[in-house]
């Protein structure tokens, strides 16, 4: 048996001019793939655990990134 929602689905997709139906499919579909329900949102999570594994990065490296992000800082007592 058909819920409630179906049926009224099913009558208002009946109602619709053919050269609609497509557009009203597309729209759907978008619907159903970010609802959670899709096959989009059953993707495995990706981790970046470990990219920076084997990097030699020291802290100078990490100075000079914050002097580039945030040089305004410091600036007053130069």
């Amino acid at each position: 048996m058909q819920s409630l929602y179906k049926k009224k689905l099913s009558l208002e997709i009946d109602g619709l001019p053919e050269n609609e139906v497509k557009k009203f499919y597309k729209i759907i579909r978008v619907l159903k793939e970010n609802s959670g329900s899709g096959v989009a949102a059953r993707k495995k999570n990706v981790s970046l655990r470990g990219i920076w594994k084997g990097s030699a990065l020291n802290d100078r490296i990490f100075e000079s990134a914050k002097e580039s992000l945030f040089h305004y800082e410091g600036k007053e007592n130069k």
